[in-house]
C-alpha cells in the first residue's frame, strides 16, 4: 500500500528552490562575470580610439606635407618664353598691394614668421606664400583648383587657420589669387577685380613652422637656414630650400595623461597641451625651383 505521506514529502524536497545564500552568491559571480565583460569592452573600445586616432594624425601630417611639397615644387615655375625678364609692377595705386609688394624681381617664396597680426592665422604659426606662372600647354592647377593660363600667375598662401564654426582644432588652409601676365613685356598687373579663392587643405593641423635654406655665401652646397624675419629683401630670391615643421593632432582625446611638456618644432617648442588628443611632429625639407642660384 502506498504511504501517501512519503509522497508528498519527497514531492515537496524535489520542488524546493535555492536558499538565499545560494542566490546571493550567483548574483555575486554574475556581477563580477558581468564586470569583466564590461572591462574588456572598454578596454578593446580605448584601444580602438587609440589607434584610430594615431592613424588620423599620421594621414593628417602625411597629406599636409603632401600637399605642401606639391606647391613648393610649382613655384619658381615659369611656362611661357624664358628669355623675358618677370617683375612685378611696382605702381603704388594698384588695388592688391599686397601682391604687388609681396615678391621683389626674381623671388619666388616668401614667408612669416610666427604672425600675430592676422585675424585669419592662428598665433604664433608661420605662413608660406609662393607663386608660378601658368601654361598653356601643360595644365597647371592652383590649391583651390583653379586653372592657370600663360598669361597668369598664381599666388598661393599656406598658414594654419584660427578655429571657424564648429571646428575643434586648426585647419591647414590654403588661398589663391590668380595675377594677370603680359607674356611679351613680363610685367605682372592686378585684375581690377583681384578674387581670392580659399579652401582646407587638410584639418586637425595645429602648427606650422618654417625654416628657409640660403646657400652658403662661401660656397659649397650647404644652405643656412633661417625663420623669416631673419632673412633680408634682398636674400629671399637667393632661397633654395624650406625646413617644414607642421604639429597634427587627433580629433579625439585618447593619451591616458596629460602631457607636461610641449613639442619641439625647429625654432621653437610649443606650449603642453592643455588636452589629451593625439599628438606628433612631422618634419621635410624640399628643395625649391630657383634659376637665380
Amino acid at each position: 500500500m502506498v504511504n501517501m505521506k512519503q509522497v508528498f514529502n519527497g514531492s515537496k524536497k524535489s520542488q524546493s528552490g535555492l536558499s538565499l545564500i545560494e542566490l546571493m552568491v550567483a548574483m555575486t559571480l554574475g556581477l563580477i562575470l558581468l564586470g569583466g565583460i564590461i572591462q574588456i569592452f572598454l578596454s578593446s573600445k580605448q584601444s580602438y580610439n587609440s589607434v584610430m586616432s594615431s592613424s588620423q594624425v599620421l594621414d593628417n601630417g602625411r597629406l599636409a606635407l603632401y600637399f605642401i611639397n606639391g606647391a613648393t615644387s610649382k613655384a619658381g615655375y615659369w611656362g611661357a618664353d624664358g628669355t623675358i625678364d618677370r617683375t612685378y609692377l611696382s605702381d603704388s595705386g594698384l588695388v592688391a598691394d599686397a601682391y604687388t609688394g609681396l615678391f621683389p624681381d626674381n623671388q619666388w617664396v616668401f614667408g612669416e614668421n610666427n604672425d600675430s597680426t592676422d585675424a585669419n592665422v592662428l598665433d604664433g604659426t608661420d605662413e608660406l606664400w609662393l607663386r608660378f606662372n601658368g601654361d598653356d600647354d601643360v595644365p597647371m592647377v592652383t590649391c583651390t583648383g583653379d586653372d592657370v593660363s600663360g598669361s597668369q600667375i598664381a599666388v598661393e598662401h599656406y598658414f594654419v587657420r584660427v578655429l571657424t564654426g564648429t571646428e575643434t582644432i586648426p585647419s591647414l588652409v590654403c588661398e589663391s589669387t590668380l595675377l594677370n601676365f603680359d607674356p611679351l613685356s613680363g610685367i605682372v598687373t592686378v585684375p581690377g577685380t583681384p578674387v581670392t579663392n580659399s579652401t582646407v587643405v587638410i584639418s586637425g593641423i595645429e602648427n606650422m613652422q618654417l625654416q628657409f635654406g640660403i646657400l652658403d655665401v662661401l660656397g659649397g652646397d650647404n644652405a643656412r637656414f633661417y625663420t623669416a624675419n631673419n632673412i633680408s629683401t634682398a636674400d629671399w630670391e637667393l632661397v633654395n630650400n624650406i625646413s617644414i615643421s607642421i604639429l597634427a593632432a587627433s580629433d579625439d582625446e585618447v593619451a591616458p595623461q596629460d602631457r607636461t611638456t610641449g613639442y619641439k618644432m625647429l625654432d621653437i617648442t610649443t606650449t603642453a597641451p592643455n588636452d589629451r588628443r593625439a599628438r606628433r611632429v612631422f618634419n621635410q625639407s624640399t628643395v625649391l625651383r630657383n634659376p637665380n642660384i
